[in-house]
């Protein structure tokens, strides 16, 4: 057999080229991330592959560690191979490729080959990571069945279908990528959609913008990696009131709240307004410019669409690459942004606390958050007595958790 070629080099990426930087070998490992396949299996997948070429990669990569086969003959076209644990490491790398590759995708498939399998890592590409509300999505893709759900606030995709779903969505695999990476509506794509169109919405489109210039097919991801810790508070903290919202029954709304001036229907309406202003002072606006668009009444007859509809926007504003530094026009005078998504945040979370006080649910705020938004408020209480916006202090007990002295120091009974 002719002998490996080497690039010579100690450096781990010259070593790990040596592996499997040849040409089709990582598209193996592709086709067997989504289990074992045989040879003829592998063939078929990769079908400009010849066979001879095929039985030299897939003996380098048994070699190597990387794969295993079974004990059938060798030259036998049954022999299934499988990922080791080391092949197994590539997993991570494969994904990232995915979606930096992802930019060369934005004319479409043409002429080239389109299999519904591959359906699992490239949604994971484009998806997996993102804020997201909570709600789970099956996806049916040409006979390949994807689940899209929500974990702590961001995206998950698993192969197969898994839980009660809110939505489902049948489609072929190119339509599902460009509403991934949000250059195609969803609702404009021709897919089948079934159940809660908004939480289909909110977990299967993507993000735009790039820092990269690399297009909105491979640039969907950056939203959710870029992520700051305090924007990642802030989504996890407006998905929990959103959840509160779903909560409410019909009777509730009139329910009165730990905020004396606000029954439930007000406190929900003060932050959808808020989450409704807050792209146009991160992009620059005055409050004048503004102005009273969205005085009264913003609820309508759907208080959580209207809550679903204004907090994306205002989660992916706060998200932008360069918005933290930015400075804000707000009503008592310009501000850093990043002072204006404490503020944002602390409303999210205390005012979810006062919802689910007020329709009888579990209150606990997340205890990372809680603690973050303590000692920012600790530092901070010149400021807190002088905006009038809060009560006094309330007492509570040395050993009380993180939630209860955070609601205590912003006067309210825990």
């Amino acid at each position: 057999m002719e002998a490996r070629k080497s690039y010579g080099q100690f450096c781990g990426l010259a070593r790990a080229l040596d592996r499997v930087g040849d040409r089709w070998t990582l598209l193996i490992v592709r086709e067997l991330l989504l289990g074992d396949r045989t040879f003829r299996e592998l063939e078929d997948a990769l079908s400009r592959i010849s066979p001879s070429l095929l039985t030299k990669r897939l003996s380098e990569l048994v070699d190597d560690g990387l794969v295993i086969r079974n004990d059938a003959p060798r030259r036998s076209k049954n022999v299934e191979y499988g990922l080791t644990d080391d092949g197994r490491g590539l997993e991570p790398v494969i994904i990232e490729l995915i979606r930096w590759g992802s930019r060369w995708m934005l004319s479409g498939p043409a002429d080239d080959r389109v299999d519904p399998r591959w359906a699992p890592l490239a949604l994971r590409a484009l998806l997996e990571g993102q804020p997201a509300r909570r709600g789970r999505v099956h996806l049916d893709i040409d006979g390949v069945q994807v689940t899209v759900g929500s974990s702590a606030g961001r995206r998950q995709v698993t192969a197969g279908h898994h839980g009660r779903q809110d939505a489902t969505i049948a489609a072929p695999l190119p339509v599902l990528l460009a509403v991934a990476a949000d250059a195609l509506r969803l609702q404009d794509s021709g897919a089948a959609i079934s159940g809660d169109a908004a939480v289909a919405r909110n977990l299967v489109t993507g993000g735009g913008g790039s820092q990269t210039g690399c297009g909105k097919l491979g640039a969907a991801h950056a939203k959710g990696a870029a992520m700051s810790e305090l924007v990642e508070m802030f989504d996890r903290s407006t998905a929990r009131f959103g959840d509160h919202v779903r909560a409410v029954a019909d009777h509730q709304w009139s329910a009165p709240t730990p905020c004396e001036e606000w029954d439930v229907h007000a406190l929900v309406n003060h932050l959808v307004g808020e989450q409704l202003w807050a792209p146009h002072l991160i992009s620059g606006s005055t409050i004048d410019e503004v102005g009273d668009r969205y005085d009264g009444d913003l609820l309508g007859d759907d208080p959580v669409a209207a809550w679903d509809a204004a907090v994306d926007p205002s989660v992916a504003a706060f998200a932008q690459p360069g918005a933290l530094e930015r400075t804000v026009h707000l009503s008592y005078g310009d501000d850093a942004c990043r002072e204006y998504l404490l503020q944002m945040l602390t409303d999210a979370a205390v005012h979810g606390w006062d919802l689910a006080r007020a329709i009888g649910i579990d209150a606990t705020i997340d205890d990372d958050i809680a603690r973050h938004l303590l000692a920012a408020w600790t530092e901070r209480q010149a400021m807190l007595r002088g905006s009038g916006v809060f009560a006094e202090p309330v007492r509570v007990a040395d050993d009380a958790d993180a939630t209860a002295r955070l609601v205590a120091l912003l006067g309210r009974r825990p």
